[in-house]
């Protein structure tokens, strides 16, 4: 709003933008004129404003139309997809234009971007006009698939925000059963490494069945916590709803191969496991494309997947080679069950910082994310993404850690640790709970985590945004490899003086 005088007549105009320069110099973009106390409607022509009062009265107050005009910018919309957007137009340099996309029926809107830059997953979205823009409007034609994570482009977010802490429940007992077998085995106690498998698939399963419940009810705000967008919620609720239910038969199933591996079986063990993950592969498109489920479809398979991976695992219970197991052994020992969950505490305990570094990382990348061109789903799904890819090399180490760790504890047990020592070249970081040192397994575990990897994350973030959270998963790895390292080789020495004597 500017003041001008003219005559004996002071006026005041609001324009839009910057366009009333000076006295008796206004563009085009004339809005309204005050003329003592008196709100005028009119317009600029000719270097004229001709106003109208309330009460029909003319005005007509002569200015000096000066300087270059300010060009309106074209905002202009196309749609990707089938699906419809308004919102294109004229707009004044300095006003906002707001653009809304609406969804046909089967089809789901995605985002609006500019120049190939995403800018906003919101279907209204309010921008400052500085230019001309060209905006597109995405839809996708398969709301709700993706083959494999059973979701569309954003899939891998979806999975990523439905938190899976049941891993750590099946790595409690089932790492602290493999513990506790081996060692058993290697000082001749059969009849208790069978009571230990008993115990462990009793405790595992009435834990997962009370955690599923949990979930179940809770699932929503969990998700919510764990990085879940607007757009992301309904996606990752379907999908948890279902994969609750197939906790119990996850988690039980992991326990037994524990066993089945220590008790010298690699390969039916090996069997179990692949047999769930190639049905899973199989019945994901079918459920997806073909029931046209979509996300709960995906879900649906992978629970299916899990049952039948249980019932191929609990078929080897009564063929144990090292220790005679019968209905018998299927009793409760809370002495043994806390002896298992304090050898596999580390384990444990390890998976529920990966809760937590899921909970740091997914808000951290929905907060930068937000910040920058590509909006907060788009770094989740790309680091979810990530994840899965590392997991394939990942994997070759859990794969190289689980099959030396029986070897480990056994040799421990029976006093050889000429053994122990080679086989822990090959696997540093199973070594102290294999032998049993919870208390050091655990350093060893959570340094990557606690120690390095949330901290980096943190201070990362802060210095390069999202780059630094990509960052900081590398730089706890060194950290952690090193420290490792370190307690390893001192525990090496001590074994090595023990066996001089």
């Amino acid at each position: 709003m500017m003041a001008y005088e003219q005559g004996e007549v002071t006026y005041t105009v609001e324009t839009y933008g910057d366009s009333a320069t000076a006295p008796g110099k206004i563009t085009s973009y004339y809005k309204k004129a005050v003329i003592d106390g008196n709100l005028m409607s009119g317009d600029v022509n000719g270097g004229k404003i001709i106003l109208k009062d309330t009460d029909g009265n003319i005005l007509t107050l002569d200015v000096e139309q000066q300087g270059d005009s300010i060009q309106p910018y074209t905002v202009e919309i196309s749609v990707e997809g089938n699906g419809t957007a308004k919102g294109g137009g004229i707009y004044n340099p300095g006003s906002y234009a707001k653009v809304t996309a609406s969804e046909d029926e089967g089809v789901e809107f995605l985002k609006w971007r500019i120049d190939g830059s995403v800018v906003s997953t919101d279907k209204e979205y309010r921008f400052l006009v500085n230019g001309d823009k060209k905006l597109t409007a995405v839809f996708s034609e398969i709301p709700k698939g993706f083959w494999i994570s059973g979701i569309n482009e954003e899939g891998y977010s979806y999975t990523g925000t439905t938190i899976k802490p049941e891993i750590a429940v099946a790595t409690l007992f089932g790492d602290g059963l493999a513990a506790f077998f081996s060692l058993n085995l290697g000082q001749g106690n059969a009849d208790k490494a069978a009571k230990g498998v008993g115990t462990a698939v009793i405790a595992s399963g009435i834990i997962s069945v009370l955690y599923a419940v949990f979930a179940f009810i809770f699932l929503s705000p969990l998700c919510r916590i764990f990085g879940a967008t607007d757009n992301l919620l309904p996606y990752a609720v379907g999908y948890g709803r279902i994969i609750v239910i197939g906790f119990p038969f996850a988690i039980v199933a992991t326990v037994i191969n524990s066993a089945i591996r220590t008790d010298g079986s690699p390969r039916y063990a090996m069997f179990a496991m692949m047999i769930g993950a190639i049905l899973n592969t199989i019945l994901d498109p079918i459920f997806i494309f073909v029931f046209h489920w979509g996300v709960e479809g995906a879900a649906a398979a992978t629970v299916l997947s899990q049952l039948v991976g249980l019932l191929c695992n609990a078929a080897y219970l009564f063929k144990f080679k090292t220790i005679q197991f019968g209905k018998a052994s299927l009793v409760m020992n809370w002495s043994v069950a806390c002896r298992m969950a304090g050898l596999g505490f580390a384990s444990c305990f390890n998976n529920l910082t990966s809760t937590v570094v899921a909970f740091v990382s997914n808000n951290l990348l929905t907060q930068y994310g937000a910040l920058s061109a590509y909006g907060p789903d788009i770094p989740l799904t790309t680091f979810g993404l990530c994840m899965k890819v590392s997991m394939i090399a990942f994997s070759v180490g859990i794969g190289v850690a689980s099959g030396s760790q029986p070897i480990i504890g056994f040799n421990y047990g029976a006093q050889k640790y000429d053994r122990v020592k080679k086989t822990f070249i090959l696997s540093a970081g199973v070594l102290f709970q294999a032998i049993g040192q919870p208390v050091k397994a655990a350093v060893a575990s959570l340094s990557k985590q606690l120690l390095f990897y949330i901290p980096a994350m943190l201070i990362l973030s802060r210095i390069w945004g999202l780059t630094g959270i990509l960052m900081a998963r590398p730089t706890a790895d060194v950290l952690a490899f090193v420290l490792c390292m370190i307690l390893c080789f001192k525990e090496v020495k001590k074994m090595e003086k023990a066996g001089t004597h």
